[in-house]
């Protein structure tokens, strides 16, 4: 075997899809489905129907339901984020140790990083928002238009927090994966 097939064949082996985390998988999951239900909340005044049944937790959800649309956005978007860094970096953290650390490191990094993520998510929202309003009310009627731009905004906070939190998730974990592979613990010169 050539010095150049066994190079080729090595870095094949690196890039290679590491294996999968099942508890990564769940709990972006669960992210998911609490940012995205916290956002449909925020869009349809839920807090509004659960005040007629209990008023005092109506007026906490009322308070908070933002804040959980937030959470859930920052928490989908770390684990995004940890998940597409730790593929990229194939077999190189091949080992679950980097993965982990990072996990660890997003969960102590959370609380501040989802009230900038909420910062940096509202910002800028309304370029072009009069226009897309108009536009809803116009196809919709007042009533359906006005609740679609409240849809189409949450949609939007949502997706722009997730984001911040990837780019917060991949350099999250790099900063792991750099630790892992200067110990020695995460990689493997066979690729394993």
């Amino acid at each position: 075997m050539s010095a150049g097939t066994d190079a080729s064949s090595r870095a094949g082996a690196i890039r290679a899809r590491p294996p999968r985390i099942r508890a990564l998988e769940r709990l972006t999951f669960i992210a998911l489905f609490a940012g995205l239900t916290a956002a449909a909340g925020e869009a349809t005044g839920a807090a509004t129907a659960v005040r007629i049944a209990k008023p005092a937790m109506g007026a906490w959800l009322d308070d908070h339901l933002f804040d959980l649309m937030a959470g859930g956005a920052t928490g989908f978007g770390l684990l995004i984020g940890i998940r597409a860094a730790r593929r990229f970096a194939g077999r190189a953290c091949a080992r679950p140790r980097a993965a982990w650390i990072a996990l660890i490191a997003a969960i102590v990094a959370f609380p501040p990083l989802s009230k900038l993520c909420a910062a940096a998510g509202r910002a800028g929202t309304d370029a072009g928002g009069a226009a897309i309003e108009s536009w809803l009310v116009g196809g919709f009627g007042y009533n359906g238009g006005e609740t679609a731009f409240k849809i189409y905004l949450s949609a939007a906070y949502f997706a722009r927090m997730a984001l911040f939190a990837a780019v917060a998730g991949a350099a999250i974990f790099a900063i792991a994966a750099a630790a892992a592979i200067a110990s020695g613990r995460g990689y493997s010169s066979d690729g394993s």
